[in-house]
């Protein structure tokens, strides 16, 4: 399966509504992992070499406070950018002022692009699924490795969540 496939299956689970958002996540986690843990992926080279420079990249992405800070002011001007496009266009067809503008009216309409939206948001939904179990893989391997080795060491369990 695919990351378009899955991100059809992240898409086709919400229908326009939040109540299914959560069933369309588990399904498309439960295929994500399907996917990446197919018997036929362990004998491939091609599948540890992804699967090692996932890793390596899962193990060294980490954000800074600006990345952050610039992440959320890109976020926020992103929704209030088609929150304030949704409004006028709202307000045009509510009053009827849409009716003059004719045939090109549907080149206007957010509805228009609606599949093609759909389709990149579940990719990247399907791909943040993807990067989200490569990351607690990652961590779930190397906490146990280094619990073995403070262990060795004689320093007992390590706390994951310290300062």
């Amino acid at each position: 399966m695919s990351i378009e496939s899955q991100g059809k299956t992240l898409i086709s689970g919400v229908r326009g509504e939040f109540s299914g958002l959560f069933q369309s996540l588990l399904g498309a986690t439960k295929d994500t992992l399907i996917t990446l843990f197919k018997k036929s992926n362990f004998v491939d080279y091609k599948f540890w070499i992804f699967i090692y420079l996932s890793m390596c990249i899962s193990s060294h992405m980490e954000l800074s406070p600006q990345d952050i800070k610039g992440a959320w002011r890109g976020l926020l001007s992103l929704v209030l950018f088609f929150l304030v496009i949704n409004f006028i266009i709202i307000g045009l067809e509510t009053t009827g002022f849409s009716a003059h503008f004719g045939s090109w009216w549907r080149y206007v309409k957010i509805e228009s692009y609606a599949s093609g939206i759909n389709k990149w948001v579940g990719t990247f939904g399907a791909l943040f699924i993807f990067a989200t179990i490569i990351s607690g893989l990652n961590f779930i391997v190397t906490y146990i490795f280094l619990n073995i080795y403070s262990s060795i060491k004689g320093k007992g369990l390590v706390n994951p969540f310290w300062n």
